[in-house]
C-alpha cells in the first residue's frame, strides 16, 4: 500500500469522527478476480503484540473499490507510528484478499482540556 507522505498523519490523538482516509483500490486484481463483492477491514498494528481492527464502508465503481475508514478514537489510542493494512473476505472465507502493509501516524494534541481546575477564562466562558 502506498500512502503519500502529506496522507501519513491520520489524526491526533483524541479526535472523534473528525477524520477519515478514503483507501482506492482496483476493482479487479490482476489475475482477474472481482473484488467487489467482499467485505473489507482495516487492521492496526500499534506493536507486536497490539492490533485492533477497523470496518471500512466501500463504495463500488465500474473499476475502483473505494474504501472510507471513519476514524474514531478507539483507532488511534497512542500517539507516534502505528502499521495500517486493508484485510478482505467473502461470507464463506473462500476468498481472502490483503494489502501490503503501510505506515501512518497520529499526532499528540496538547489536551488544554486535561488541565481544567473550573476556572473559566474570558474567553473559554464565551467558547462554552
Amino acid at each position: 500500500m502506498i500512502i503519500p507522505p502529506e496522507e501519513r498523519t491520520v489524526a491526533v490523538l483524541g479526535d472523534q469522527m473528525s477524520a477519515y482516509r478514503i483507501f482506492v483500490i482496483d476493482r479487479y486484481v490482476p489475475e482477474g478476480a472481482d473484488l467487489s463483492a467482499l467485505s473489507f477491514r482495516l487492521d492496526i498494528r500499534y506493536s507486536p503484540t497490539e492490533k485492533n481492527s477497523a470496518l471500512l464502508v466501500k463504495t463500488v465503481t465500474e473499476t475502483k473499490i473505494e474504501l472510507r475508514w471513519d476514524i474514531i478514537q478507539n483507532d488511534l489510542p497512542y500517539t507516534g507510528t502505528m502499521f495500517i493494512q486493508i484485510r478482505a473476505n467473502d461470507e464463506q472465507g473462500t476468498v481472502k484478499w490483503r494489502s501490503a502493509e503501510a505506515a501512518v501516524y497520529c499526532e499528540q494534541g496538547i489536551s488544554s482540556e486535561g488541565g481544567f481546575t473550573g476556572d473559566l477564562s474570558e474567553l473559554e466562558t464565551l467558547e462554552a
